[in-house]
């Protein structure tokens, strides 16, 4: 404790102040201070201060665990519900249970007032219909419905989804499905090759003609020159006329 008398208090912290200072010393009184006080250990304080940096990698295989049990979790109850759900079987063995899964959707409403995702969902049990069962009872009124969902689904991403799987793939599987009602020696399938492909531009249309060409198509599509009549762009009617026949030897 400092003495109580005020001269004697005034001349100790002028010493404290200039008389201790070593002589061409730089330091500020702030250094000196410090460095008067008792010495501490190396560290000490410096947990109080900084906080702790977390291991970027402690932290990511920490969220991967719990990814991984969310995962499992999920699976777990995946497993309880399709161990009951018939769905899936019925798929496979009924040549009939997904179109008239389509069917339900549709006929709940008119096309025109349905949403898109009604649309997408039962043209996705057409399209699955036909490739369980290609030859089932349904298949030509599957291809007729699923050919007005796809020209909705087709016009709904036209200017804004170019990459869209309905311009860049389902054409095709359209155009594979179509094919299949070209049958050798029978009348040209206009009501097939009509609700596909009438109503929509005439670039679409030529789709199908490289497609026509190109492909690998069945005899039956090969007899037939197709003739498309549009109206400003929009194809209206699509008729086919009979190739004549190559000569023998020719």
């Amino acid at each position: 404790m400092l003495p109580r008398n005020p001269l004697l208090t005034l001349v100790l912290g002028l010493a404290l102040a200039f008389g201790a200072r070593p002589a061409g010393s730089n330091e500020s009184d702030v250094s000196r201070a410090t460095s008067e006080r008792a010495p501490e250990t190396p560290g000490a304080g410096l947990a109080e201060t900084t906080p702790e940096t977390p291991d970027p990698r402690a932290t990511l295989e920490q969220r991967v665990a719990e990814l991984e049990a969310q995962m499992e979790t999920v699976n777990r109850k995946f497993r309880l519900l399709g161990s009951d759900d018939a769905g899936f079987t019925d798929a496979l063995e009924s040549p009939t249970f997904l179109y008239e899964k389509a069917e339900a959707i549709v006929g709940s409403a008119p096309l025109s007032r349905l949403s898109l995702d009604d649309h997408m969902r039962a043209y996705r049990y057409l399209a699955l219909s036909h490739q369980l069962h290609p030859d089932g009872p349904d298949d030509d009124q599957a291809f007729l419905l699923a050919a007005l969902l796809f020209k909705r689904l087709w016009f709904s991403v036209r200017f804004t989804q170019p990459d869209s799987i309905w311009h860049v793939s389902e054409p095709y599987f359209m155009f594979q499905w179509l094919t299949d009602f070209f049958e050798p020696d029978a009348p040209f399938p206009r009501a097939y090759v009509g609700t596909l492909l009438a109503g929509l531009p005439s670039s679409f249309y030529r789709k199908f003609e490289v497609f026509a060409q190109e492909y690998e198509r069945p005899e039956s599509l090969k007899r037939w020159r197709l003739v498309a009549e549009d109206d400003n762009g929009i194809v209206q009617v699509v008729t086919g006329e009979l190739r004549a026949e190559p000569e023998p030897g020719s």
